[in-house]
């Protein structure tokens, strides 16, 4: 709301939002990001968060040859960019693609602040049996910001075996 609407780095900035919100949600009804593809497509916004945005809804859609393709053309235009790098990790997870580690450890490395990115690699290792690598993750998170609730979150989670529930 405070963004100021004549902006032309609002429409990306939502599309990211928007984007990370349908890949972070549990469902994955994505329906609400397209009205903000159309308007982000209408004012020129960054053609890499376009693509991106679109790769999430045709995943939604369960066209996931129509994803992978979208998102490919995000990652040819700017696959340097941490915040393309990690909504195409989310999306990979989502899809079972096995390049998801590597674009979110990617992410991680060229902004290790964007603490979602973090998160998401954390939980791959954790997935993957890696809890030392995943524990490592959220507490450079944590250092980095402390009151991250969702870092705090899976640091519990990870750290909840390292308690006998009988001693408390």
């Amino acid at each position: 709301r405070d963004l100021n609407p004549h902006d032309a780095d609002v429409p990306t900035l939502l599309l990211f939002v928007q984007a990370q919100r349908a890949l972070e949600e549990g469902s994955f009804d994505a329906g609400y990001l397209a009205p903000t593809v159309n308007v982000a497509q209408r004012s020129h916004a960054d053609a890499a968060y376009i693509a991106v945005a679109q790769a999430v809804l045709k995943a939604a859609e369960t066209d996931t040859q129509g994803a992978r393709e979208a998102l490919a053309t995000a990652l040819r235009t700017r696959g340097n960019d941490a915040f393309i790098l990690y909504l195409a990790g989310r999306l990979e997870q989502r899809l079972g693609d096995a390049t998801a580690t590597e674009h979110l450890a990617a992410a991680v490395q060229r902004d290790p602040a964007l603490i979602a990115a973090s998160i998401a690699l954390a939980e791959t290792k954790s997935d993957d049996g890696q809890r030392e690598e995943a524990l490592a993750l959220i507490d450079a998170a944590l250092r980095r910001t402390s009151n991250h609730l969702r870092a705090k979150l899976w640091r519990g989670f990870l750290s909840a075996d390292d308690v006998d529930p009988q001693t408390g």
